[in-house]
C-alpha cells in the first residue's frame, strides 16, 4: 500500500510524538517511494490499521526527510548523489555507539524517542540541512563523489553484552549490541567499501562489570582482554565474510575518546552548570545510569580505556598479517588523539553538541577520503 503524507517541518511535534513512540510498535514499511520537499512516499506493510499507519509515518518523517536529492531506505541506508553524480559512487558504513548518532542524556521521553526513531545524524551520516546541525563525513565526502552510507550505531551499544530481552530491544529502545549491528551487516546482499567500526565507549562503565569485587589493575587488565576478545571475535566475522568476496574493502577500527580528556571536559562542564551556566542541565543525570562517570570512579575509566585502545592497536597489527590482499585493516588513533573542550559537549556534559560531531567529521575526513580513493583504485 502506498501512503503519502505531508508533515509541516515546523509543527512543534517533540511531546506529542515522544508519547507516540512508546505508546506505538514501529511502522513495518518496505521503502520509501519518494521524498520531495515535505511529501514522503512509503510502502507501508498491509498488516497495519490506517491509524497505525499514520501515525508511524508521521514517526517516521517527523524527523526531517525534507530534501528531494537525499533517498532514504529502511536498515539506515541513504544515498547521496553529491556534487559530482557522474563519478563512481562509494559505499560507507560504520558500526557504533551512541557517538555516532544523535543522542544525549535527557528527559526519559525526550530519550526514547532519539532512540527509536534518530538511525542518521551525527558526524558520520547526518544530513539535515539545518545551519546548526553537524557537517557530517557523508556530506563531506559526497562532494567529490556519490556516497552510499549505512549507519549501524546505536544508542546504548556494547561489545560484551548483549543489552536488553529481545522484545524491549526491537520494539521499545531499538538498541543493538555489536554483535547485532554486525548480523545486520552480514545480512545485507551489498557490504561497504569502506567500513569504520567505532564503539565500546559504554563498555568503560567499569563499576557495572566488577560487581562487588574492588577494582586493582589486574581487574583492568582482565576486563580490557575480555573487551578486546570479543571484538576480535565480531571483527574476525567482518573480515571473513569480506575476505571471500571479489571486490576490495577497507576496515577502519577507531580508537576509543580518551578518558582522560574527556573527564576533565566533563567536569569543567559541571563547574560552568554549577556557577549558573544553563548549556548543560542534564550534566548530573547519566551518573545515575553510567555509574564511572561519577568522578570517585574516573580512575577505572582512563585506565580501562587506555589498555582497551592499546588492545585494539594490537589486534589491528596481528590481524594484518595474514589478511587477503582485497581486504586491508586499518588502526586510527585520530579521535583518541584529540583535545577536547568542555564548550563542545551536548546538554548531558558527555555525549558530543552538534559542534563538537563536526569537529569528529573535519577530524577525521582527511584520512577517510584518502582511504576512499585508495579503496577504489586498489
Amino acid at each position: 500500500m502506498k501512503l503519502r503524507v505531508l508533515i509541516n517541518r515546523k509543527t512543534c511535534i517533540g511531546l506529542f510524538a515522544s508519547i507516540l513512540a512508546v505508546l506505538f510498535s514501529p511502522l513495518t514499511y518496505s521503502e520509501v517511494l519518494s521524498c520531495s520537499g515535505s511529501i514522503v512516499e512509503l510502502n507501508v506493510s498491509p498488516k497495519l490499521s490506517k491509524k497505525s499507519k499514520a501515525m508511524g509515518a508521521l514517526l517516521l518523517t517527523g524527523g526531517g526527510y525534507s530534501a528531494a536529492e537525499w533517498g532514504y531506505t529502511e536498515d539506515s541506508d541513504i544515498f547521496v548523489p553529491g556534487d559530482n553524480p557522474e563519478k563512481e559512487a562509494i559505499h560507507m558504513a560504520v558500526i557504533g555507539d551512541s557517538t555516532s548518532v544523535d543522542f544525549h542524556f535527557g528527559y526519559l521521553l525526550d530519550m526514547t524517542w532519539s532512540m527509536r526513531t534518530k538511525k542518521h545524524g551525527a558526524w558520520f551520516s547526518d544530513y539535515d540541512d539545518d545551519k546548526n546541525s553537524p557537517y557530517s563525513l557523508v556530506e563531506r565526502v559526497s562532494r567529490k563523489r556519490p556516497v552510499r552510507a549505512t549507519n549501524y550505531a546505536r544508542v546504548v551499544g556494547y561489545i560484551t553484552k548483549e543489552n536488553y530481552p529481545g522484545w524491549v530491544r526491537e520494539k521499545f529502545v531499538k538498541i543493538h549490541s555489536m554483535s547485532q549491528q554486525v548480523d545486520s551487516l552480514l545480512s545485507k546482499k551489498e557490504r561497504p567499501e569502506l567500513l569504520m567500526i567505532w564503539i565500546g565507549h559504554n563498555d568503560m562503565n567499569w563499576k557495572e562489570a566488577i560487581g562487588d569485587m574492588s577494582w586493582s589493575p589486574e581487574f583492568s587488565e582482565s576486563r580490557a582482554k575480555v573487551i578486546a576478545a570479543v571484538y576480535a571475535e565480531q571483527l574476525e566475522r567482518i573480515i571473513s565474510d569480506f575476505e571471500k568476496r571479489q571486490k576490495n574493502f577497507t576496515i577502519i577500527v577507531m580508537g576509543l575518546v580518551d578518558q582522560r580528556l574527556f573527564l576533565e571536559a566533563r567536569e569543567q562542564a559541571k563547574k560552568a552548570h554549577r556557577n549558573g551556566s544553563k548549556a548543560f542541565p542534564h550534566c548530573e543525570g547519566g551518573e545515575k545510569f553510567f555509574e564511572s562517570l561519577r568522578p570517585e570512579h574516573h580512575f577505572g575509566m582512563i585506565d580501562l580505556s587506555e589498555r582497551v585502545n592499546k588492545n585494539f592497536e594490537s589486534l589491528v597489527n596481528i590481524r594484518n598479517r595474514t589478511l587477503s590482499s582485497n581486504v586491508k585493516l586499518i588502526y586510527s588513533n585520530t579521535i583518541t588523539n584529540k583535545p577536547l573542550d568542555y564548550k563542545i559537549l551536548h546538554v548531558d556534559a558527555w555525549h558530543p553538541s552538534p559542534q563538537g560531531q563536526s569537529l569528529i567529521s573535519e577530524a577525521m575526513f582527511p584520512e577517510i577520503s584518502a582511504a576512499v580513493e585508495e579503496v577504489l583504485k586498489r
